[in-house]
């Protein structure tokens, strides 16, 4: 008994095996590749990086359009956040911006996280302090200090870090002191 192979035949049937291999692996890596980007996409952002962005955002305004900037910020902040920033901190600083006629925009902004402060947790949920440094271009026309630093709270609301309100070192130590740690 005699088998005979069509050499033409095994040739197309072996290329069209290595097609279906290599299109199978490659829809295995893109479905991975889609998948690492959706966890990616959905994962929180670290404090760090959510203090820097939001206090470059505060610091990036334009005296003329108050209301432009308190709703870019708002979703950057906590409910408490948004109210202290709205009720307390826009209605002092807002004439000394005017006056000054200050516009800034993001590149004239420098923030560098200077690490935390401090962790707790309260009857409004978990907390951290960081401490951050402020540099604001010479050039723009600022009514303070060019170059500062300052401690800024922020809360943990619906699973993500927002702004909470500025302090200054003496707030910070005493509100440090007063919480109940982290778990």
């Amino acid at each position: 008994m005699t088998i005979t192979i069509n050499r033409r035949k095994l040739a197309f049937w072996g290329v069209l095996i290595l097609v279906a291999a290599g299109l199978m692996v490659g829809a295995f890596w893109f479905r991975g590749q889609q998948t690492a980007a959706a966890a990616k996409a959905n994962a929180p952002v670290p404090p760090e990086q959510i203090v820097v962005a939001f206090t470059r955002d505060f610091y990036t305004l334009d005296y003329r359009d108050k209301t432009g900037w308190l709703a870019k910020l708002q979703p950057e902040c906590t409910q408490d956040g948004y109210t202290f920033l709205n009720d307390m901190l826009t209605p002092l600083l807002w004439p000394q911006l005017t006056k000054s006629q200050s516009v800034t925009s993001a590149a004239q902004i420098t923030v560098k996280d200077n690490g935390l402060k401090a962790l707790g947790q309260s009857n409004l949920g978990q907390w951290q302090i960081r401490a951050v440094s402020v540099t604001i271009a010479p050039e723009v026309k600022w009514p303070d200090a060019h170059e500062f630093d300052t401690n800024v709270l922020l809360g943990l609301e619906n699973g993500a870090w927002k702004f909470g309100m500025f302090m200054d070192d003496a707030s910070a130590d005493i509100y440090a002191q007063r919480a109940t740690p982290a778990p």
